[in-house]
């Protein structure tokens, strides 16, 4: 007979809550985890339900051996009414076959968190633009943990080629020299379709909740779209898909980032909506 038990571990980004057979993950963006870790492919009930003295959430579904749901979009209401305020707490209870393997104190925080307030920037950064001609088109900043932020989108045209850039800079607390800390490009033949930032997509987050803030927006290549995030020193992008039945392709390491992937898949398709 196995040992019941919990281990109650916390790992950044996760909180991940185990036993001899079930883990449990609360990613930072109200997305839940159920695996079982023994990959046994058996058929199971699972139930998770999220409580407090005002309303209940319940989600219930078959399963083999993972379940991933997001709250409260994936839930059912069944007590009480819709509006869940910030940080808003609940008792979250996960039930495989009606045994209880996790129970734990939730509290509600809307995703994406830690927003931070993203200006347009009037110093002159001329200096760190590198290429003869590259024009800037835009310019901001923010302040996060790692000090002063900035943004700077340009672009390049020669005879042939269209090329987008994007910068990085950072100015640290206590120092008075900004240092460019990641730039990255793409480019296309300017004799097909248009190619171009698309200014207004432009958005600030901390998904993560580490106070390391990201920055997206959306860019256009021979009039596809591609969606890029860039944070501590990091890129991260979707792309239009020219495969049957799929919108777009993500870049490898997003892979790996699962909060950034679900983030970036919800604002690909709130764009495709407008």
């Amino acid at each position: 007979m196995r040992k019941k038990g919990l281990i109650f571990l916390f790992i950044c980004p996760f909180l991940i809550i185990s036993s001899q057979k079930w883990e449990v993950k609360i990613a930072n963006d109200n997305f839940f985890s159920v695996i079982d870790s023994y990959n046994e492919n058996k058929n199971y009930n699972v139930t998770i339900q999220l409580t407090n003295s005002n309303k209940k959430y319940t989600y219930q579904n078959k399963i083999t051996n993972k379940e991933e749901v997001s709250f409260p979009l994936d839930f059912q209401l069944t007590n009480g009414d819709s509006n869940i305020i910030f940080n808003e707490k609940f008792q979250l209870d996960i039930l495989i076959d009606n045994t209880n393997i996790f129970q734990q104190e939730y509290t509600y925080q809307p995703n994406p968190k830690g927003f931070y307030q993203l200006k347009p920037e009037r110093e002159n950064l001329n200096n760190h633009i590198k290429n003869r001609g590259e024009k800037i088109i835009d310019q901001y900043s923010w302040e996060d943990s790692e000090g002063k932020n900035y943004f700077i989108r340009t672009e390049l045209n020669t005879p042939q080629i269209k090329y987008l850039y994007f910068y990085h800079l950072l100015k640290k607390e206590k120092e008075q020299e900004i240092v460019l800390t990641h730039k990255c490009s793409d480019k296309q033949e300017t004799s097909t379709g248009s190619t171009k930032h698309k200014i207004e997509s432009i958005q600030i987050t901390d998904i993560n909740n580490n106070n390391i803030a990201e920055i997206s927006c959306f860019y256009y290549l021979d009039d596809k779209s591609k969606l890029i995030l860039i944070t501590d020193k990091k890129k991260y992008y979707l792309r239009q898909s020219e495969k049957r039945n799929t919108t777009f392709e993500p870049c490898n390491n997003l892979k790996i980032e699962k909060e950034y992937l679900r983030f970036m898949k919800n604002k690909w398709n709130k764009e495709a909506a407008k």
